[in-house]
């Protein structure tokens, strides 16, 4: 008679702590997923625009070639060097890098690598080479230390930053 009160108590007993058990509620960070192609367009503005978020300089001749970070690329003539001239603005989302060789402007697209040449009153991508920076991205991981939604690869879609939410038993952490 024991026996079978303890095997009935027992799995009742169980499904009473599972069933108390409160969800764990934390800060945390959640990605933010976009359309590849929606973030894969360039586009070029003949009119310059004031650098608000200034990232690496490349200099070729007298133009200098400036990052946005993450919105695009400043063309800055120097040909007046006490009269900078903001020339033009290449919008690129993702971009953190630029070199330039001839009249090939190499950056990035997030992860792509992507080669642009300026023409007349647009841009055009002459070459663009997907994931050949993946190993460089800084959107694998939240910007800080905490939990975080675990990324999870979508079709189509890429992580392209991240953002502060409460989060409910949350399984990522670094």
């Amino acid at each position: 008679m024991r026996i079978r009160k303890l095997t009935i108590a027992l799995p009742v007993l169980a499904i009473s702590f599972a069933c108390n058990k409160e969800d764990k509620k934390v800060q945390g960070y959640e990605p933010i997923y976009e359309d590849t192609t929606a973030i894969q367009a360039v586009t070029y503005q003949q009119q310059g625009r004031p650098v608000q978020n200034g990232g690496k300089i490349y200099i070729l001749g007298d133009t200098v070639y400036q990052v946005e970070t993450d919105k695009g690329i400043h063309l800055i003539d120097v040909t007046d060097k006490q009269n900078p001239k903001n020339a033009g603005f290449i919008t690129l989302r993702g971009c953190r890098e630029v070199a330039v060789r001839g009249n090939t402007i190499l950056t990035n697209n997030f992860t792509e690598l992507l080669a642009l040449r300026l023409n007349g009153n647009g841009v055009s991508v002459i070459r663009r080479v997907p994931e050949a920076l993946a190993e460089q991205t800084t959107f694998s991981v939240p910007p800080e230390r905490g939990y975080f939604i675990c990324p999870v690869q979508q079709p189509g879609k890429i992580i392209t930053g991240w953002q502060k939410a409460i989060l409910i038993n949350p399984k990522c952490y670094y």
